[in-house]
């Protein structure tokens, strides 16, 4: 049966009940339109008919934009990806607790730093769909000490990911690509495609992954995203980053490692809003856990021209923020004084504030390292 629905602006339209419950844009003044679940009852006689015209003459430019007359689906703005894995609290105890772990070996360093922050069991259960999110840069600098997430790290993640439950597991990434190469190359150079052998995994190119459009209350980058469904529909979503300088966003760590999430080409985002775009995309599918890759770094103009750094570190934390926090502190930086954490934490993502973050394993102190800072470049 047709749904009726009204826009602030005064627009009324009509809808499909199978689109029921869900959001749509209005073309009239470009707000959200509720979908009802149910069709409402009608006020008179009169009222209904008058209603009726209105809407099916609006309506008709609606469907058409929309596709309901085009062949093809409807386009409906959902809501964020809701992950089935329970959240803490982004200021909660749970949340602000960052593992660091120093050693050569990471298949002895990742286990101790999951095992630092609670152990995936809390996290990951029999029959779930888990996406792993490494960063890999770009195909043409396969090899580059620092600035690709390390196999090893990732494999000692899979490995305990194995051993906690029977499930799906996802390697998903979307390179910076060029002349002709994909991400799939950047993972067989970088032996992910190996990895994916020897332990049944999938590898995924978000580039070329099925979009849905994404609408969220307070986005600042943009007023909508187009979000990969590996991404979206997945359970779990484990943000593995490397510990790098960047010249635009000053430290590349987990919330820039989603930028990896954008449509091509990504060089479109880089822009004056790089900053709150990165949030933006954080507060659209926040990970479930993260693992920083800091065995060997980039310092000065990183990701692409900085210099490595040898660290033999790996941080685990369940909020992303916390994690880039004190990631940010071991590489000698104020995570106060880094844009993109700052508006994170006034955008409710976590807090930036080392004195709210329980940090265990090895101290701060213990393992910082001034990094060569870079030459901060305008987006």
């Amino acid at each position: 049966m047709p749904i009726r629905a009204v826009c602030a602006c005064g627009k009324v339209y009509v809808f499909k009940d199978k689109v029921a419950g869900l959001k749509a844009k209005c073309p009239a003044c470009g707000g959200v339109v509720d979908i009802p679940t149910e069709r409402r009852k009608s006020w008179t006689g009169r009222i209904v008919v008058a209603a009726v015209v209105v809407g099916l003459l609006v309506a008709l430019g609606f469907a058409y934009h929309f596709g309901y007359l085009g062949g093809h689906s409807p386009t409906v703005v959902p809501s964020a990806a809701v992950s089935t894995v329970p959240r803490p609290d982004p200021a909660g105890p749970a949340a602000t607790v960052v593992a660091i772990v120093k050693g050569e070996d990471p298949a002895a360093t990742v286990p101790q730093a999951l095992a630092l922050v609670g152990g995936l069991g809390p996290i990951i259960k029999d029959g779930q769909t888990v996406v792993i999110k490494p960063n890999l840069v770009t195909p043409e600098k396969a090899g580059q000490p620092g600035l690709m997430t390390d196999v090893r790290v990732v494999e000692a993640v899979v490995k305990e990911i194995q051993k906690t439950a029977t499930c799906r597991i996802i390697i998903a990434e979307g390179c910076a690509a060029k002349d002709g190469k994909t991400t799939m190359d950047a993972f067989a150079q970088n032996g992910y495609a190996d990895l994916a052998r020897r332990y049944s995994l999938e590898l995924k190119d978000l580039n070329a992954d099925q979009r849905r459009t994404v609408r969220i209350p307070g986005l600042m980058g943009r007023p909508e995203y187009q979000m990969p469904e590996t991404i979206m529909r997945c359970d779990v979503l484990i943000d593995m980053p490397v510990m790098k300088t960047h010249t635009l966003a000053t430290v590349t760590l987990g919330i820039k490692n989603l930028f990896g999430l954008m449509t091509v080409p990504k060089m479109e985002f880089h822009g004056p809003t790089l900053d709150q775009t990165l949030v933006d995309i954080v507060r659209m599918r926040p990970p479930d856990l993260v693992v920083v890759d800091g065995l060997t770094g980039t310092e000065g103009n990183g990701p692409l021209h900085g210099t490595p750094v040898r660290m033999d570190l790996v941080l685990a934390g369940r909020n992303v923020l916390a994690v880039d926090s004190v990631a940010a502190a071991v590489m000698g930086f104020d995570p106060k004084s880094i844009n993109h954490l700052a508006i994170a934490e006034a955008n409710g993502v976590g807090t930036n504030d080392l004195a709210r973050i329980t940090v265990v394993g090895s101290p701060i102190d213990q393992v910082r390292r001034e990094f060569v800072k870079p030459q901060r470049e305008t987006p």
